[in-house]
């Protein structure tokens, strides 16, 4: 019942999946690239708290619940994926034990990478937060170049835009 209703997606870098606010349309199974969850403040500043590639889902938990997002889904890195509507992946769950796992497994792995990255904000320096992510990401995207913007980097690890410029240079001196 799940895989007989995936649909393939692709979508571009910077590509908003879901509102924070709003309901789930799909659920996104990434094939290739990078979704970031963003915690979006009323001042609009946003930051990551977790990101999935080829290893897990997007959209899963909002969808079973119903409830509307609380988070803002963004394309980190170009992404190819197969997706579901909300309604039909909720009855293949309801359907099939074995996606309830998968699901249930899913679900693990995200919050321990919440977790996770909670910790590393809170005890690590920037430079450090910003070699984790770009070895994050270099393991999602499968190739050696990332199309990323200082600015884009910067919302994701939490710093100013001079900051990551001077930190880039940092890595790239120390090899």
């Amino acid at each position: 019942m799940l895989f007989s209703n995936l649909t393939d997606f692709s979508a571009d870098r910077h590509e908003v999946l879901q509102r924070a606010g709003e309901p789930t349309d799909f659920v996104h199974f990434p094939t290739a690239g990078m979704i970031s969850f963003l915690a979006v403040m009323q001042d609009g500043e946003a930051v990551e708290t977790a990101s999935v590639g080829y290893d897990n889902a997007a959209g899963f938990n909002t969808a079973l619940s119903g409830r509307n997002a609380n988070n803002q889904m963004v394309v980190q890195l170009a992404m190819q994926s197969q997706r579901i509507a909300t309604e039909q992946f909720r009855i293949a769950y309801e359907h099939s034990s074995g996606v309830r796992r998968i699901i249930h497994v899913a679900n693990e792995m995200l919050i321990e990478q919440t977790q996770q990255s909670a910790a590393c904000h809170a005890l690590h320096e920037a430079e450090q937060r910003l070699a984790r992510w770009l070895l994050q990401s270099h393991d999602f995207a499968g190739q050696d170049t990332l199309d990323l913007t200082q600015d884009f980097v910067s919302e994701m690890i939490g710093v100013r835009r001079t900051t990551v410029s001077q930190l880039a240079t940092t890595l790239q001196t120390e090899g």
